[in-house]
């Protein structure tokens, strides 16, 4: 009779328990409904990826076809909204038009391109273990109790990835409205010269005292036509150290022409502390996409 009413006195307290814990009578199904919920489950960077720094120079002179500047412009657009994700440290994109003279401010659109940093998605919860008991008057109960403690869990963690969600969503509608000035960017062109080395020289400044990834992204056909912006430090000091420089719709003539360039730069920018340097020509450069993540990710590469 003691060992009924002790029985009994665990099955009530558990009963309390589930009501508290929102739990249904064991006769209606387990956990916070009829089924226990799905996971939601979302794709995000692995380990968290670092800041990443970029500088952007579009060349705005005489010699370049103004279709690919604003190609560039656009391919620039849309990889840095591709780069709103979680778990990531944010991007500064700065972008300069290369003129006569492209170290001068003047050149540069104001305020620099931003996008937030955002932390990653909660660890899915682990599921509470299911205990196999074999008395009938507490196995529904304990049963109950247990199911809807692993789907509250559930429950919490998909309320989270909604509420990520939500920030992601907002701020890739922020940085979208943003980049509207760098595809309406169209700056008079620049009839008088090109420097091409006041892109690396600008560059080379902005990344100074930076943590982070730091990238170039260059377009241009790389015909640099004034020495304004030299600098004889610029390769002793390895200006561009660790730094991934990647030429975009890449304006030549010929094969042989294209080929003579990247023969001049790539050893001119490898001195300099070049981690690795990609070249894409106007062919090629409107299929890229995501090009600051993919480009991240490369390993210490020679000229490509």
């Amino acid at each position: 009779m003691r060992r009924l009413a002790a029985t009994f006195a665990l099955i009530v307290t558990l009963s309390s328990v589930a009501a508290l814990c929102g739990t249904p009578d064991p006769g209606q199904g387990s956990g916070l409904g009829k089924a226990i919920p799905t996971y939601a489950t979302r794709a995000q960077p692995n380990p968290s990826r670092q800041a990443l720094v970029i500088q952007f120079c579009n060349d705005d002179t005489g010699s370049y076809p103004r279709n690919y500047f604003v190609g560039a412009s656009k391919l620039m657009a849309s990889s840095l909204v591709e780069t709103v994700t979680a778990n990531q440290q944010g991007v500064t994109l700065f972008a300069t038009a290369i003129t006569h003279n492209t170290f001068d401010p003047s050149n540069t659109l104001s305020p620099a391109f931003t996008t937030p940093s955002i932390p990653a998605y909660s660890l899915t919860p682990t599921p509470v273990p299911t205990l196999r008991l074999s008395d009938p008057f507490t196995d529904p109960p304990i049963e109950t109790a247990i199911a809807n403690k692993t789907a509250q869990g559930i429950v919490t963690y998909n309320t989270s990835v909604t509420a990520l969600d939500q920030t992601i969503a907002k701020a890739k509608s922020t940085v979208a409205a943003d980049t509207k000035r760098l595809t309406a960017w169209n700056p008079p062109v620049d009839y008088t010269g090109t420097s091409i080395l006041g892109c690396f020289k600008l560059a080379a400044e902005r990344f100074q005292g930076i943590s982070g990834t730091k990238m170039i992204y260059i377009a241009s056909d790389l015909e640099n036509t004034t020495d304004i912006d030299y600098t004889q430090s610029f390769v002793t000091s390895h200006s561009l150290a660790g730094v991934i420089v990647h030429v975009i719709f890449f304006y030549n003539t010929d094969a042989a022409q294209a080929q003579q360039k990247k023969s001049q730069w790539c050893p001119y920018l490898k001195s300099a502390g070049a981690k690795a340097v990609v070249f894409n020509d106007p062919a090629s450069s409107p299929y890229l996409s995501d090009v600051f993540v993919n480009d991240a990710a490369k390993p210490t590469q020679s000229c490509s």
